[in-house]
């Protein structure tokens, strides 16, 4: 009886503790995701600007 209680116990810890490890590999890919969209949308906005003048610039002359 009690090897199959430690059996137990090792299954039950091991399995709350992939489960933490997979919700914080949840969220630290999230973040990871929300920063790349953050590094899209600045880099849209600067080239979209950048664009603008220089199609202004080319044509001017």
């Amino acid at each position: 009886m009690k090897i199959t209680k430690l059996k137990q116990f090792d299954s039950n810890s091991s399995e709350e503790g992939g489960d933490k490890g997979k919700t914080e590999w949840y969220l630290s890919c999230g973040l990871l995701f929300l920063f790349f969209l953050g590094l899209l949308a600045v880099l849209g906005i600067i080239f979209t600007v950048f664009g603008k003048i220089i199609l202004a610039l080319f044509m001017t002359n």
